[in-house]
């Protein structure tokens, strides 16, 4: 098999949502990532289908979660391939507030992994989440 180069940005669209079930509160995150791959000599592979990829995130406490998540090739001008969008939009699972000095702590981290058998590819990167939320920045901008 041969070796995907993956690169990748991931953020938060915007601050935690709160969602309840019958034990009680949890956030619901909505994280993106975008993610170019190329083959071993540069050139993009597209036509990825979301069988191929993995996702899971990282907690503030190390905790390594997979849920759902939708995955979409983007389409840009200048006709470049291999590009696409990845929205985590689901609880992942119930989380339970995380405080530190009053404020909470995001999923610092993404995994992003591709495995096609048919192209004989495959690759993994692991990219930090920047906080995009207003709450967020206001809160660390505070701190400082």
């Amino acid at each position: 098999m041969s070796i995907a180069n993956l690169t990748a940005s991931a953020w938060t669209v915007e601050d935690p949502g709160i969602g309840t079930q019958p034990h009680g509160e949890f956030l619901i995150w909505k994280i993106m990532a975008e993610v170019s791959v190329s083959d071993a000599d540069g050139n993009p592979i597209s036509g990825l289908k979301k069988s191929a990829w993995k996702v899971h995130v990282t907690d503030a406490t190390g905790t390594t979660l997979e849920g759902p998540f939708t995955i979409t090739p983007i389409q840009v001008p200048s006709q470049a391939e291999g590009f696409y969008l990845i929205k985590l939009t689901e609880p992942l699972r119930p989380v339970q507030w995380h405080w530190v000095t009053e404020l909470w702590v995001p999923f610092p981290a993404c995994g992003i992994s591709v495995e096609h058998k048919k192209r004989d590819v495959r690759g993994q990167v692991v990219v930090p989440i920047n906080f995009m939320g207003k709450t967020a920045v206001q809160a660390l901008a505070s701190q400082g």
